[in-house]
């Protein structure tokens, strides 16, 4: 099973090298780098790091040389490098919304306020403690494992869910909106993996003998996280791609077919790919007022879709 494992965590390892690399060299323009640009990096170059330390773990530990415990260097990078990119994905999340301003630094201080600190303690706690569990006399040595382990997963699968419905309902990228979904919800399933085991392991449902005979999914969530990452950074600079030229061929097809200002506007960002809700709130105006403009503009334009709108002002 190790091999098997191994083999994802490779191929996992090098699709987050592939999106690190693409991120670092393809879309770096005039050498500079957004701010969602690198909260997107630093997320890949996360679970790149967490690839690279369970090979080292999973094959060279188990298959190599069969040692019980783990490193605790490697525990701790583990753990540092697994909340930290959630701390990143969930920081790029608030890049893609249209929420105020002062939410957002709200919402900064929130996720800065609940990670650091648990990233700070599970790291003191994997280090030192998680693999020495079942060889820990002390009582009350378990009970902080156990306390750190089961807030730690409570903590991450409730702002997992959170961050879920922050992305649903304000994230103005509507061509990326289901990637980030799909890799949210791969988080909150990893999540609740992890929490059962915990509860498992109390109960004393799985034992420490019989943990390398249960098949651990944590490879797949990865292999899938990355594949996933990867189709959101093409898509993403596709739609980075298309700001520059936005304004002018907008400003053409507003002086060809007589656009008034407020059908320009919604015009720029529906072509940017915000949703209804999305222009809505950038606007200030109710999603029914929305609606009514691109029915009125579609009508100016002679189009009947989304999609011959687009094609209509690639073509100008």
């Amino acid at each position: 099973m190790y091999n098997y494992m191994f083999f994802i965590y490779l191929i996992a390892g090098m699709v987050g090298f592939f999106v690190i690399t693409s991120i670092t060299m393809f879309f770096n323009h005039d050498g500079k780098i957004t701010r969602a640009q690198r909260y997107l990096r630093a997320v890949a170059i996360s679970y790149f790091i967490v690839c690279a330390l369970y090979i080292i773990i999973d094959y060279y530990r188990l298959m190599m040389i069969h040692e019980e415990e783990t490193n605790a260097f490697y525990r701790m990078v583990d753990i540092a490098a697994w909340l930290f990119t959630k701390y990143f994905w969930y920081m790029f999340i608030l890049e893609c919304t249209v929420v105020t301003d002062k939410a957002k630094r709200r919402l900064k201080l929130f996720i800065r306020i609940t990670l650091i600190p648990l990233i700070l303690i599970s790291v003191f706690n994997y280090g030192h403690f998680m693999d020495g569990y079942y060889f820990v006399e002390s009582a009350s040595a378990r009970k902080f494992v156990l306390t750190v382990q089961f807030i730690s997963v409570c903590t991450t699968l409730a702002m997992n869910v959170f961050f879920f419905v922050i992305a649903h309902r304000h994230c103005y990228y509507a061509s990326i909106r289901k990637l980030i979904y799909f890799m949210t919800a791969i988080l909150v399933i990893n999540g609740a993996w992890n929490g059962f085991i915990t509860l498992f392991l109390v109960t004393g449902q799985v034992k420490h003998i019989a943990w390398d005979e249960i098949f651990d999914p944590t490879a797949v969530f990865f292999l899938a996280i990355n594949m996933l990452l990867f189709l959101l950074v093409k898509q993403y600079f596709e739609i980075e791609e298309t700001k520059n030229v936005t304004g002018e061929r907008i400003a053409v097809l507003s002086k060809t077919f007589d656009l008034t200002g407020r059908e320009r506007e919604v015009a720029e960002y529906l072509y940017k790919g915000l949703t209804y809700a999305a222009i809505a709130d950038e606007l200030i105006i109710s999603k029914y007022t929305v609606k009514r403009h691109v029915h009125n503009l579609y009508e100016k334009l002679d189009v009947e879709s989304k999609n011959q709108f687009l094609e209509l002002v690639n073509k100008e």
